[in-house]
């Protein structure tokens, strides 16, 4: 499920399309990579169908034979933003490990984000959703952590990081009001110092990298992209371009 500029609607992540490899060199409007996805979003994507928008993170090449065969749109694109890590400790914020009593928090944080975000297209980032992707996850090792003031204890937000093989630390999902995304960056770089990295760095849209403004991050592109789908009418397609509010965490292998 996504907040669409405010309207609830059902979305479906395409993660990828296989095709034997005898065949595979078929890219073509006859080809089976064309039948595959074609009839996936002729059938199951669109109006009054199963769901309203796809979407999905393939990199440029891959996007580029949907773009051509007419089946994908841009509509978006990711970007990584870095910082250095922090040493020390924030002396109005602190955090400790998320547990399971803490979903209804989850619930409150997502209210106040989705009011936040109704000018964009974002995932939803209810506790049920929560729970599902990093909670109950198999074999996770995601860093998730209840942000809160040091002095009154009220919460604030819910940060997942993960530790990287190499020097850095990766941001994969807030949960919580714009109006706290500077405090929560601050505590992630100080948790990426505690975890022995260098940097934090995160996968995110434009729109979303607006909300971290005040935190100062560096920024490079990828060769990520957003698409959309073109098969049938693409009237919802076009009003997310450029409106999607994306991190890491939305992704379905990360």
């Amino acid at each position: 499920m996504a907040r669409v500029c405010g309207r609830v609607v059902r979305t479906v992540q395409c993660g990828d399309v296989m095709v034997v490899p005898h065949v595979r060199g078929v890219l073509t409007r006859r080809g089976p990579f064309h039948h595959a996805v074609h009839d996936f979003f002729r059938n199951r994507v669109g109006p009054g169908l199963e769901f309203s928008i796809a979407f999905g993170f393939p990199n440029s090449r891959h996007f580029s034979l949907g773009e051509k065969l007419k089946l994908y749109r841009a509509t978006d694109k990711i970007l990584i933003a870095k910082w250095p890590a922090l040493q020390g400790r924030s002396c109005l914020h602190g955090a400790r490990h998320f547990r399971a009593t803490d979903l209804p928090l989850v619930d409150r944080f997502w209210s106040d984000m989705a009011v936040d975000c109704v000018e964009h297209a974002v995932g939803c980032r209810d506790s049920s959703w929560f729970r599902y992707r990093y909670l109950d996850k198999p074999g996770n090792h995601y860093i998730v952590m209840l942000v809160t003031r040091r002095v009154s204890r009220r919460p604030v937000g819910v940060l997942v990081m993960i530790a990287r093989a190499d020097d850095e630390a990766e941001l994969l999902d807030v949960v919580a009001p714009r109006s706290a995304f500077t405090a929560l960056i601050h505590v992630a770089r100080i948790t990426a110092h505690r975890l022995g990295k260098r940097r934090l760095f995160s996968w995110m849209t434009p729109s979303a990298l607006s909300w971290f403004e005040g935190s100062a991050p560096e920024t490079e592109s990828t060769d990520v992209v957003v698409p959309g789908g073109l098969v049938n009418d693409d009237e919802l397609a076009r009003t997310v371009i450029d409106k999607w509010w994306l991190m890491g965490g939305d992704t379905d292998f990360r």
